[in-house]
């Protein structure tokens, strides 16, 4: 049996209000949109599709274990983009224009905590 499983980094409450702010309104633009409330954005630092249940308690006691070490590091997220791509949009995202480094050093670490215990 497997499971899907991420991590992720999740912005401060006062960046999630100001983008709720500009999002907000653009709510009902489209009745065929799904939107995603702000108690669920994120930056996505893992992403496992199948992950074997037996690997799944050494990788949530390893992941807590990378979170409890990583200080704080700044981020700056700017510009967007979707994908797909624009006439079948499934995701809109920020991109990452400062804290990159950090942030993909703490995907990296948490890559290879996963491949270790074998997820």
């Amino acid at each position: 049996m497997t499971t899907r499983i991420f991590s992720a980094v999740v912005p401060p409450q006062r960046v999630i209000d100001g983008l709720e702010e500009y999002v907000g309104p653009r709510r009902q633009a489209d009745s065929r949109l799904r939107w995603v409330w702000p108690e669920q954005w994120h930056l996505t630092t893992l992403f496992i599709d199948h992950c074997p249940e037996r690997s799944l308690d050494r990788l949530l006691e390893g992941l807590a274990e990378v979170a409890a070490r990583t200080g704080p590091f700044g981020v700056r997220l700017s510009g967007g983009g979707c994908f797909p791509d624009p006439f079948s949009v499934r995701v809109l995202f920020l991109q990452v224009t400062a804290g990159a480094y950090a942030l993909g050093a703490l995907s990296k670490t948490s890559r290879a905590l996963a491949s270790s215990v074998g997820a």
